[in-house]
């Protein structure tokens, strides 16, 4: 595997040490112009979606959506998230949404826009990150920003022997050389 691999519903946006393991992007915006939660309405509380690591969007999504305030905001559309029959995406926590800006490039299909994560920083505050400059930033929950879901992947889980198989929805080979490539009658064939 490789960073921005199109992959089982998305791109690889991250791999640990094995190169087996990681998480996959959804390709575009979840979504545009959300709350990470309401604040009107609602007495100060928690969620408790505190983790900050790498593998903990999924357990700081499922905490938001058990909150009232928080159920209908960013973490339910990451949540309903269907994608090549993936249903399991959530969204991520603070140092998993940091890896995505860092290869941002490689995943690709981003702008300059803001981006929250599901890590909680007050009773009324969450984080995000400009993806203009990768600075990260508290702000109300009620600011509306963009989401990106995520989810994990593990082939490290599949038998001795055992392939997954994948087809690709589109495939691109490129090739380059320093000097022109002749073609008689305009046909280039190439052997692979």
């Amino acid at each position: 595997h490789y960073i921005g691999e199109k992959y089982k519903g998305g791109k690889i946006g991250y791999l640990d040490a094995t190169g087996k393991r990681g998480f996959i992007v959804a390709e575009t915006d979840t979504a545009i112009d959300v709350f990470w939660s309401r604040l009107s309405g609602s007495s100060a509380y928690t969620t408790g979606a505190s983790g900050v690591e790498i593998g903990t969007g999924q357990a700081n999504t499922t905490l938001m959506l058990a909150n009232d305030a928080a159920k209908d905001q960013a973490a339910k559309y990451c949540n309903d998230l269907v994608v090549d029959g993936f249903n399991d995406f959530c969204l991520p926590s603070e140092k998993e949404l940091d890896a995505i800006f860092f290869r941002r490039y490689d995943i690709g299909g981003f702008a300059n826009k803001t981006y929250w994560y599901s890590t909680e920083k007050a009773w009324n505050k969450a984080g995000c990150i400009s993806f203009g400059d990768g600075i990260h930033h508290t702000m109300l929950k009620n600011d509306r920003f963009c989401v990106r879901a995520i989810r994990s992947f593990d082939d490290t889980l599949l038998s001795p022997g055992q392939v997954e198989i994948f087809t690709p929805t589109g495939t691109k080979l490129t090739f380059t050389k320093a000097s022109p490539v002749t073609t008689a009658g305009g046909i280039l064939s190439l052997n692979i």
